[in-house]
């Protein structure tokens, strides 16, 4: 991340990657289901007998969302692009939780622009490119799956399995846009979703199935010699 102002502290420089992921949790297992004893011979056990599920539970805390940057100039006549916007006080960062869906995404501001002020003319932005409580929405990812392997003799065994990818059908807004300036003027199209302003998601919202694609599944056979 590039420096703006070389005369200030080092430590007041310093910040967070853009990769900082404070928070992740993932389990991964494998279980063979019980058959409660009905199971235990003959051609029951070779139908019902062995079959195992297993999963990769992943759960993560948002990305980093980068400071807006300061508008006053001055990095066209440092040649720094490293000047940012100034954090006010007592003011919250978001509008709405990323986290919650219970706003309209095409008409509704995520990030305050009163968070952030602009630094006077001629001077640099107090604050850091990044700070850890300005984040995108946390990812979960889960997975998970079923298999049992049928011995057919001596050397050859035939394996069939199901795996589910977004067991849940999760889905999380797309990325926000607007968010390198905190000034932009708040504008709408003629269906009253946002065209501009900061920190917004508008029309983009047919976009979410790529962040979270929809639950599938796949069904997974052969024979192993």
């Amino acid at each position: 991340m590039p420096v703006a102002d070389a005369s200030r502290p080092p430590k007041s420089q310093k910040t967070y990657t853009a990769v900082d992921t404070p928070h992740i949790t993932s389990v991964a297992f494998k279980y063979t289901l019980p058959t409660f004893g009905r199971a235990e011979s003959g051609w029951k056990k070779a139908v019902f007998g062995g079959w195992t599920t297993d999963g990769i539970l992943r759960y993560s805390s948002g990305t980093l969302i980068g400071v807006p940057g300061a508008q006053n100039g001055l990095t066209s006549v440092t040649f720094a692009n490293g000047n940012f916007s100034n954090r006010v006080t007592n003011q919250p960062v978001f509008l709405h939780s990323l986290n919650k869906h219970d706003f309209n995404p095409r008409t509704t501001f995520v990030l305050n622009s009163a968070a952030w002020s602009d630094p006077a003319v001629g001077q640099y932005g107090t604050s850091k490119p990044r700070y850890s409580d300005f984040r995108n929405a946390r990812y979960p990812n889960e997975q998970l799956g079923i298999g049992k392997v049928f011995p057919l003799k001596e050397g050859l065994t035939f394996d069939v399995r199901a795996d589910f990818f977004n067991v849940f059908n999760r889905w999380a807004y797309p990325s926000l846009n607007g968010t390198s300036n905190a000034l932009q003027p708040a504008q709408f199209g003629s269906n009253g979703s946002i065209t501009n302003g900061y920190g917004y998601i508008g029309d983009s919202i047919n976009s979410a199935a790529s962040n979270y694609p929809p639950r599938s599944g796949q069904i997974v056979a052969r024979i192993q010699f």
